[in-house]
């Protein structure tokens, strides 16, 4: 399923941590930062995209007839 605008920019700002908490380790000289940035990291940003993906929770079930989600955009069963 597609992300969502809110879910594309959840995944920017995932992909954008670990590089801040290795800033934040490298001004203060506290290795926990880098440590924390090594653990992150370990998770990929395409698992966390496929993840959000499977969590979206609007699927409509229809047994019989149509229905119009937006101008443009119908579904018939």
């Amino acid at each position: 399923m597609a992300l969502t605008d809110s879910d594309k920019q959840a995944l920017e700002w995932a992909g954008m941590v670990p590089g801040l908490l290795r800033a934040i380790g490298s001004a203060t000289g506290d290795k926990g930062f880098d440590d924390a940035a090594d653990a992150l990291s370990s998770v990929s940003v395409d698992q966390i995209g496929a993840t959000l993906g499977r969590l979206r929770t609007d699927v409509i079930d229809i047994d019989k007839g149509s229905m119009s989600i937006a101008d443009g955009i119908e579904i018939d069963a």
